[in-house]
């Protein structure tokens, strides 16, 4: 009787230790008394996401220009920037009277033409005229040498 004793305490003992395991694995998953899990349930809204970042860091350009403008002899009729104002291709930065450069365009084309004919004279140095005039020399020049003999 002692060894029926002994297998029915063997029993009950692992059918308490599976009681206790298995309650521990639903406690340990959340489930206990309420039967809730680790997944949760979201409604979905249609809305606007709003995000902002904040930044912090150092702006170069990728090219930077020197520009002067030589304002003691063609005067500057217009400033269209500030000094570190931002532009973008096409802005027009300054305007300058332009009388006095389309006046030296000119006198430079009036040096060019003079240029150009004095380079046609020195190419063909002397003309029809010229050498009609050196025929007579020479002709005149044989006359007298014949008159002289």
């Amino acid at each position: 009787m002692a060894k029926r004793k002994r297998v029915w305490l063997g029993v009950l003992a692992l059918v308490l230790m599976a009681a206790v395991g298995l309650a521990a694995t639903k406690l340990l998953r959340g489930k206990g008394a309420s039967g809730s899990s680790l997944t949760q349930v979201w409604t979905v809204e249609r809305g606007n996401l709003v995000a902002s970042l904040t930044l912090t860091g150092g702006v170069s350009a990728q090219q930077r220009l020197q520009l002067g403008f030589d304002v003691s002899k063609i005067p500057l009729t217009e400033l269209n920037v500030k000094a570190g104002q931002m532009v973008k291709k096409g802005d027009v930065l300054a305007k300058i009277e332009t009388e006095s450069l389309q006046r030296a365009v000119d006198q430079a084309r009036a040096n060019l033409l003079s240029a150009e004919d004095a380079l046609e004279s020195a190419k063909t140095p002397y003309t029809g005229l010229d050498k009609q005039k050196a025929e007579l020399d020479v002709a005149q020049a044989q006359a007298a040498l014949e008159e002289a003999k």
